[in-house]
């Protein structure tokens, strides 16, 4: 029995640690559903994976570093407000999106289809500095009912951005 525990207690030991290792390394997980059409004043938490058309804001673009987890690469986010399409007016903020997509450069407005994960803010995707930080640059403000965007394909002029690849098609 004492040989059998000098085998197995080690064994465990660095099994648990490869085992670990294994799942820090594993890309974070990433709600999915069929997309369904809606317009941005209509979106509600209720349907949260959601195909939106309308107008990207560049006039004030948040950009987050969080920490990288053990074993994986930091990534940079990048926070924008999203509107209806046609809307390049509206101030306040209905729906923010939060992306890994770097922002198109020298651009104000982008007109693109997103289709991806509604939720609401939280503290670490959307810190409470965020609402200061954009009303000190400009004159946008957050709803009451702000939902944060997190999508998985952007279409614009012509090209389409994944999230699994993180990559143009052209």
């Amino acid at each position: 029995m004492k040989r059998a525990l000098t085998f197995i207690i080690p064994f465990t030991i660095v099994f648990s640690i490869g085992a670990t290792i294994w799942w820090m390394t594993l890309p974070p997980t990433f709600p999915r559903g069929e997309a369904v059409a809606m317009e941005v004043a209509d979106v509600y938490l209720e349907q949260p994976f959601v195909r939106l058309e309308g107008v990207a804001h560049y006039e004030v673009v948040l950009r987050q570093k969080p920490q990288g987890r053990l074993f994986g690469d930091d990534k940079t986010y990048f926070l924008f407000p999203f509107f209806a399409k046609n809307n390049e007016s509206d101030r306040a903020i209905r729906v923010m999106v939060r992306t890994t997509r770097p922002p198109e450069r020298l651009v104000n407005y982008e007109h693109m289809a997103i289709e991806g994960y509604l939720s609401l803010p939280s503290e670490v995707k959307v810190p409470y500095s965020s609402e200061i930080t954009i009303g000190k640059r400009s004159d946008y403000f957050f709803t009451d009912e702000m939902l944060l965007l997190e999508p998985w394909l952007i279409e614009s002029d012509g090209e389409v951005w994944r999230v699994e690849d993180a990559e143009v098609e052209e």
